[in-house]
């Protein structure tokens, strides 16, 4: 099995082609949304993931935003408190090993479900801008691809955005993406 962190280790054209060609949108995801309409949890093998969409209205326009995240619930390489002088230290490792290079194993399988349950949710709730970050530069190229192909092989009905449409100011890096929903 092949890791992501390994493949991010030099991300070039062949690289970013091999990862977009093992990313695949399946509507037919099955998942369960809590009771507050705010989490997505779900498992694979022995680990537990949570996807986390914060719903709320553009400023721009009113229309409905989902602001989405991904972090791992228990990651076995997880930084101990003992470790870290201080709880800022601490709260900044423990964050990345949640939402950073985890090594869990089959990074497609665990991409696949994310953008298949994200992309499902949003479309059922009539959800017109979906937003979310990655800080990494390698990362940010990955998600760009990614999002090309899964926009166009998989026809799902969304564009990419070079703006924020909450304040409609251009997006000046490339840490922030923002699609709309279209049709």
């Amino acid at each position: 099995m092949i890791k992501l962190s390994e493949l991010l280790l030099d991300v070039d054209l062949d690289t970013l082609e091999y990862i977009s060609e093992n990313i695949v949108y399946n509507p037919n995801t099955p998942y369960k949304v809590d009771d507050n309409q705010k989490t997505i949890p779900f498992e694979i093998g022995e680990y537990k993931f949570k996807i986390t969409i914060k719903l709320y209205d553009c400023e721009g326009d009113g229309k409905k935003v989902a602001s989405v995240k991904f972090i791992l619930l228990n990651n076995p390489r997880e930084p101990k408190r003992e470790d870290y002088d201080d709880m800022v230290s601490y709260q900044n490792a423990l964050t990345k090993s949640r939402i950073g290079l985890t090594g869990t194993g089959n990074a497609f399988e665990i991409f696949n479900k994310v953008n298949s349950i994200t992309f499902d949710y949003c479309i059922k709730n009539d959800v017109t801008y979906i937003h979310f970050t990655a800080e990494e530069p390698k990362r940010q190229k990955i998600y760009r691809k990614i999002l090309s192909k899964l926009l166009t092989q998989y026809k799902i009905p969304c564009q990419s955005l070079n703006y924020n449409p909450d304040n409609n100011q251009k997006i000046d890096d490339n840490k922030e993406f923002w699609l709309k929903k279209i049709g």
